[in-house]
């Protein structure tokens, strides 16, 4: 397929990872080895989901480290399953300390729009209900102080569903004009295999794509496999790409400008019953999704869990080889300090976010989060 074209090789991969390995030291006194990363403008961007004020432990604005982030995105409204362009506000939505204390940090709050991929689809072919889902976003975001929206449609399909998704970000745009609001998008990692975009158009209406690039392997996978592998690895039983795929699928095939995109990083993994990596699985309703801060990280090398470091994909996952039998796919800081520099410095994109700010949080600390910022920090410090 097109979006497997622009891989690196093994030796060029190679080359790459002991570049991103000596990014993450510090100092980063081979950043300017690198594509130059601009010094202005960077973005480590958190998502935040209303539900996880009813986590245990709770994780409120209070809990929130602002001055650890450059934006958030507050997953709080969700399209009307009708289709008419109405807005749905859960109860948990509002919450006034979290715009003040997001811009006493200086930090900007977009709200994130989810829901079904069919009432999205009708809300963008219908010209009055783009109008009034416009409107009605920007009443919400001027009731409540946000500086802009992110629309998480997963995903446009057909022709129909990407020109009418131009209009549909255009009349938001119309709505919340820049550069006053920010306007986004989450997409996906492989469009043309997995959701349609039309880049060429909606590129200048949007001020940055949040790319999803997690979810590699996850609920519906016949096989093990790594979350948010940072390379791809011909031994994957699918063949699955990875975020150094992703990204220059849209560098070189849709020629998004790399300042626009973010790229996406999991606080959250995966456990398949399968006790190695790369093996088959009758997997379906078995795998599980588990948080990094209060179930993985306890069971980093305990409880019969040994925890290896992939090579090629440069990613940890822990195996238990003894029954029950067990593989986790997830990240640890390590590895998301040689993501954060990777799409920085190696790549020079415009910023780095991750799904979902609270699940590293083990109701002290938050290492991943941390050790993102640490490397955010040094790129931006070593760049000026």
């Amino acid at each position: 397929m097109l979006y497997n074209a622009m891989r690196f090789s093994t030796k060029q991969i190679t080359g790459i990872a002991v570049a991103i390995m000596l990014l993450t030291m510090a100092p980063l006194f081979s950043a300017r080895a690198q594509q130059p990363a601009n010094s202005v403008h960077k973005r480590l961007l958190a998502y935040y989901r209303n539900q996880d004020q009813t986590n245990n432990p709770a994780y409120t604005a209070k809990e929130i480290p602002f001055e650890k982030l450059t934006h958030l995105i507050h997953v709080a409204i969700t399209v009307d399953p009708s289709g008419n362009g109405e807005i749905k506000v859960s109860s948990y939505s509002i919450d006034r300390k979290l715009i003040s204390k997001a811009h006493a940090a200086k930090v900007r709050v977009l709200v994130c729009v989810q829901g079904p991929a069919d009432a999205f689809s009708k809300v963008a072919a219908n010209s009055e209900a783009r109008i009034h889902f416009a409107e009605s976003l920007k009443s919400f975001i001027l009731k409540y102080q946000y500086d802009g929206v992110d629309i998480d449609w997963e995903v446009p399909q057909d022709q129909s569903d990407v020109s009418n998704d131009v209009l549909l970000m255009q009349a938001i745009r119309e709505a919340l004009p820049a550069p006053q609001y920010l306007v986004s998008m989450a997409t996906s990692s492989t469009p043309g295999h997995w959701g349609e975009y039309d880049f060429i158009h909606l590129t200048p209406i949007v001020d940055f794509y949040n790319i999803m690039t997690f979810d590699f392997h996850g609920h519906t996978s016949d096989h093990s496999g790594h979350n948010s592998p940072l390379f791809s690895e011909d031994s994957d039983l699918g063949h699955h790409n990875s975020i150094d795929d992703s990204v220059s699928l849209y560098l070189n095939q849709f020629n998004v400008p790399p300042e626009k995109i973010n790229v996406g990083m999991a606080f959250f993994g995966y456990e398949f019953p399968v006790g190695q990596l790369y093996t088959p699985c009758n997997c379906k309703g078995l795998i599980v999704s588990r948080q990094y801060g209060l179930y993985i990280k306890p069971r980093i090398g305990f409880g019969g869990w040994t925890q290896y470091l992939d090579p090629i994909a440069m990613t940890p996952y822990l195996v238990h080889s003894t029954q029950p039998f067990g593989f986790i796919t997830y990240d640890d800081p390590a590895s998301i300090a040689r993501k954060t520099a990777y799409a920085l410095a190696v790549r020079n994109l415009g910023g780095v976010f991750m799904w979902e700010l609270s699940q590293d949080f083990d109701g002290k600390k938050q290492d991943l989060l941390d050790s993102m910022h640490k490397t955010f920090e040094s790129v931006e410090k070593q760049a000026r």
